[in-house]
């Protein structure tokens, strides 16, 4: 395998951005809740009493078209509120931008699938799409086939939404090791 882009972010926040749309809050900070080595990106719980849509975006990152099986793998721990079965009061989802603004959800992944669709009930962002959510879990790999991809130039988009009620306390979502990789065919 080829590594086409890796951050543990233990180096800092160069090159990534992060922000909230439409008045949300905007938590994002490198803090210790780490998969490996001392640094993680991590998402906390909003207040509630309005939805909140926050996002962390990657760098630009160059996917190579002589490369097979494309993927975007990273390391995630997740505590975010669901509902009933199969069902995301609170959600996190992957996006690409490969032409410097449109953004697709990045619906095949490999391992870790998401967990249900999330409800539009009580204001959440991204109602009606598949996302994780559900009971807390440690660290997990998480690995999506972006070789729809290859020969663009892109940014992954991790984004969590919440909707209007209270939350599980403490981080909602925590991302750490990111990789790209692709095979030489």
């Amino acid at each position: 395998p080829a590594i086409v882009f890796a951050d543990d972010l233990e180096s800092g926040a160069a090159g990534w951005t992060h922000g909230a749309a439409n008045g949300s809050a905007d938590g994002w900070t490198l803090g210790a809740e780490a998969n490996s080595g001392t640094h993680a990106w991590l998402a906390p719980a909003p207040a509630s009493g309005a939805p909140n849509d926050a996002w962390l975006v990657s760098p630009t990152i160059a996917l190579p078209a002589d490369l097979a099986t494309l993927s975007l793998k990273f390391w995630n721990a997740q505590n975010l509120k669901s509902g009933d079965a199969g069902i995301c009061n609170d959600g996190a989802l992957v996006e690409i931008s490969a032409d410097g603004g449109n953004w697709i959800a990045l619906a095949n992944v490999l391992t870790d699938p998401f967990d249900g669709t999330v409800s539009g009930a009580f204001g959440n962002p991204l109602a009606g799409r598949a996302a994780w959510c559900g009971d807390p879990s440690s660290y997990t790999h998480s690995v999506v086939d972006v070789q729809a991809y290859a020969g663009a130039s892109a940014r992954f988009r991790f984004r969590v939404g919440h909707d209007r009620f209270p939350h599980r306390p403490g981080t909602n979502w925590a991302i750490d090791d990111i990789r790209v990789t692709g095979c030489s065919p």
